[in-house]
């Protein structure tokens, strides 16, 4: 049996999430592990459904075994976003391959693509193209084309990006574990169009009338997603929360915006110019984009004010891995005993491991108590101390 990681937000798990996992399966009786964004999103949001609901879809749909992705890593850049999640699948110390969904297939181009993004010549074009106002993802897509146009390429579409930053990972590590690319089937990421028994998580997003979705997720999640709904425990996402986030803005000083993540070359004066002439979420984002700065990375800094993020908690290491779910092979898994950190099922046990972990645990409970706001539901809140794994 091998053992293969997925790093995933399943935000929400669709049938193509489900062909990737049954893919695996089919070639042999492996076991899968999935390192799973929490109640926070790359694409600097909540995520649609809770973490609980998301992880169980998972499981009733194939996979074995669910790790939480520490939200400092899941709402980050993609490169931090990789690392930690790649990170949590080495430290786990039994997983063979990482798979991955790829608009090429090509690991050869994904490879080459990696090894370039780390070459100084890569490097200094980078840095002259940056300093012309080019976006991060343009310039090292240029710049790696100076060097190999066929793995530039692979830098020019958003699973191949990701999956370039996994590898990049996996040679950082110097891990054993094998990148595995699965070619990508029915429609793009983020495509408003939908082929056949597939449609990407963005258009179940925006189109989530459970009528409309029904054929696009398996029945054992869309009778999670159903209930859900039914509870009032879908997220309206950081749109529901404009009003505190402007508050927020409005109440810090230009040096305490000045010290949130990822903030650089004054932006901190244009989001404290916009927070008082904006009056929504997406009039706010509007006024501090610019061409250099794009709508992700302006959407995950304001998460970070809202949700008091700070520069240091970005530079942090995994201290521990979460389990949010298991079935009877995932428990097999666990039973190695092969992890290099702790693996706790409640954040209550974070509190013992040190002062990192208690931080980490701390920023997750905060999250889940802010999430709940975003919910219909807003009394439905999961304590994150004492919410039970969930156990097939």
């Amino acid at each position: 049996m091998a053992v293969f990681g997925i790093v995933a937000e399943y935000n929400p798990f669709h049938n193509g999430h489900a062909y990737q996992i049954n893919k695996i399966k089919q070639s042999g009786n492996h076991a899968v592990v999935v390192v799973m964004s929490p109640n926070v999103v790359q694409r600097g949001d909540f995520a649609m459904l809770s973490k609980w609901t998301r992880a169980q879809a998972a499981l009733l749909c194939g996979a074995d075994l669910v790790i939480e992705l520490p939200s400092s890593f899941a709402l980050a850049t993609a490169e931090r976003f990789a690392y930690g999640a790649v990170k949590c699948l080495d430290l786990l110390g039994c997983v063979d391959f990482l798979c991955f969904g790829s608009e090429s297939g090509n690991i050869d181009n994904l490879t080459a693509a990696a090894n370039l993004s780390d070459d100084d010549a890569v490097r200094s074009d980078m840095k002259k193209l940056l300093s012309e106002g080019m976006t991060f993802a343009k310039a090292r897509s240029l710049a790696v084309s100076n060097q190999n146009s066929d793995a530039a390429l692979s830098l020019c579409n958003p699973n191949d990006i990701l999956a370039v930053e996994y590898i990049k990972s996996l040679k950082k590590f110097n891990s054993k574990i094998k990148p595995y690319p699965i070619l990508r089937k029915g429609v793009e990421h983020n495509s408003d169009e939908v082929c056949e028994n597939i449609a990407s998580a963005s258009y179940i997003r925006q189109n989530f009338d459970l009528e409309k979705v029904k054929n696009f997720v398996p029945q054992k999640a869309f009778e999670l997603y159903e209930n859900a709904v039914k509870n009032g425990e879908k997220s309206k996402g950081i749109k529901e929360l404009e009003s505190a986030l402007i508050l927020k803005l409005r109440t810090m000083s230009k040096e305490q915006i000045a010290e949130l993540p990822d903030i650089s070359e004054g932006l901190e004066n244009r989001i404290m110019r916009a927070s008082k002439e904006s009056a929504s979420f997406e009039e706010l984002c509007e006024k501090i984009k610019t061409k250099r700065y794009t709508l992700s990375r302006i959407r995950r800094i304001l998460m970070y004010a809202l949700l008091d993020f700070s520069k240091d908690m970005m530079t942090n290491d995994i201290p521990y891995l979460r389990v949010l779910g298991h079935n009877g092979k995932g428990l097999e898994l666990l039973g190695l005993k092969t992890a290099e950190v702790p693996v706790i099922s409640s954040l209550a046990r974070a509190r013992e491991i040190g002062d990192a972990a208690k931080k980490f645990a701390q920023t997750e409970e905060k999250i889940g108590d802010v999430y709940s706001l975003t919910l219909k539901n807003k009394k439905n809140t999961k304590n994150e101390f004492s919410t039970p794994v969930i156990r097939l």
